[in-house]
């Protein structure tokens, strides 16, 4: 199956968490048998020579997740190395690309948004791209087509249950968690994980109103 890079830009938070959305697009695809490569820039200092070192085994597509603010500028950063050395599309996921496609499809150096919820989208794009087939009427992507911008209808919210695990074995799981210790010697070690989605109320500053539609979603007790 073809190699699909993952690259997850720096942010302006301190606290290292796992990068959630990449692993969360990353389960799809790697149920279905393709090669993922996570890049985290929070954590490879030299991460320009591993992009382009991963490029030359010509991957399907580069996935970018970012949010509003600074880590749009490392994103694009990223995007700028993969056009300068190779013909990968790239494609942009998460909250910034969702509630701003058409905007940030005006950028020389993305190619397709995925809007909203990843996961079944980003999986759909990839085997249209593998195929060669027509992806136009592909729900929850945004492209381009003679100089223009398209943006199509998001999906439905997925159900939170029917995921498939995350491959956390596409990261090194050790570099992502806490640690804390105590007087007594004991140490205390947490990581964070999500067992829900979105949130009923309606915060100016937060994107939740648009992008989860001030709708919660959680995952079953058994599953969590």
């Amino acid at each position: 199956m073809a190699k699909i890079i993952l690259f997850f830009p720096k942010l302006e938070s301190k606290a290292l968490l796992l990068p959630a959305s990449l692993l969360y697009v990353a389960a799809p695809l790697v149920e279905k048998g393709y090669e993922v490569k996570i890049i985290d820039q929070r954590l490879e200092k030299y991460w320009q020579n591993l992009l382009i070192k991963e490029l030359k085994d010509r991957p399907l597509a580069v996935g970018i997740s970012a949010k509003t603010g600074k880590q749009i500028f490392y994103g694009l950063e990223a995007s700028r190395v993969v056009k300068e050395n190779s013909k990968v599309p790239v494609i942009w996921g998460g909250v910034h690309p969702t509630l701003l496609p058409e905007q940030t499809l005006q950028n020389p150096y993305i190619d397709f948004v995925v809007i909203g919820e990843g996961e079944r989208t980003f999986l759909n794009l990839m085997q249209k791209l593998e195929a060669g087939d027509n992806y136009e009427d592909l729900d929850g992507i945004g492209f381009k087509k003679n100089n223009q911008t398209v943006c199509n209808p998001p999906k439905e919210f997925l159900n939170l249950d029917d995921l498939p695990e995350i491959p956390y074995q596409l990261v090194d799981i050790e570099k992502y968690i806490a640690k804390k210790s105590f007087a007594s010697g004991k140490e205390a070690r947490n990581i964070a994980f999500y067992t829900s989605r979105g949130c009923p109320h309606r915060c100016a500053f937060c994107y939740n109103k648009e992008f989860n539609k001030q709708r919660w979603r959680g995952e079953s007790a058994p599953r969590v």
